[in-house]
């Protein structure tokens, strides 16, 4: 179900969590694995990264799963893109990471299978968070070696990792895979959303302080 705690960088522990759909039909038993799990970590702000409410709504058997309990106001429903670097995919963004600066923890960022979209913007907040090249691209794979059961250095892993490059790239401004070695990711992270996201300074040291601490 692709259900962790993310503790790169200075993200305390017990504050931030991503996962595939817990109510999604379409992730099988998964959902039901997720949902319990959700009740169980006491998550309180959920970003839903795949659908609009109205369509989550609608999935069958969604009343009675534990999200459905969350009040309306715990929960934001992005419908994003794929498209990373569009107009439309940083508005999105920047609702839902001015959703997190708003509302306490601990987070749960899901998508449909978690490992795209739900990636991007957790490497976004672990990068922002002061986590390394290394923390970040080992949890970007390891959504697909658990999830869709990738091995390690196989053809389908080196085309995840290049995914998880591309990330980097789009949001750090890096020219290429060398040149993130030398950078100050949290600063280039931070520029990224002010300049192309358009959160305020408020914002994000709000969502820093909110994924500092329990």
């Amino acid at each position: 179900m692709n259900f962790r705690e993310i503790t790169a960088g200075g993200i305390a522990p017990g504050v931030l969590y991503r996962s595939s759909s817990p109510i999604d039909p379409r992730q099988g038993e998964r959902r039901f694995v997720a949902d319990a799990l959700l009740r169980r970590t006491g998550i309180a702000t959920v970003v839903n990264t795949a659908d609009c409410r109205l369509r989550f709504r609608s999935f069958a058997g969604y009343r009675d799963t534990y999200y459905a309990r969350l009040d309306a106001t715990d929960q934001v429903a992005l419908n994003m893109g794929h498209s990373y670097a569009s107009e439309a995919f940083l508005e999105d963004m920047g609702n839902g990471l001015d959703f997190i600066s708003e509302r306490p923890g601990p987070y749960l960022i899901h998508g449909t299978e978690g490992i795209e979209r739900t990636g991007y913007l957790c490497m976004v907040l672990e990068a922002l968070m002061g986590a390394s090249k290394e923390e970040l691209l080992a949890d970007y794979l390891r959504s697909y070696e658990e999830y869709c059961r990738v091995e390690p250095y196989t053809a389908p892993w080196r085309v995840a990792r290049a995914e998880a490059i591309s990330n980097l790239l789009t949001f750090t401004g890096a020219a290429d895979e060398a040149a993130l070695d030398s950078m100050d990711l949290a600063a280039a992270t931070r520029t990224y959303l002010l300049e192309k996201v358009g959160l305020s300074e408020v914002q994000i040291d709000l969502i820093v302080a909110h994924l500092s601490k329990k």
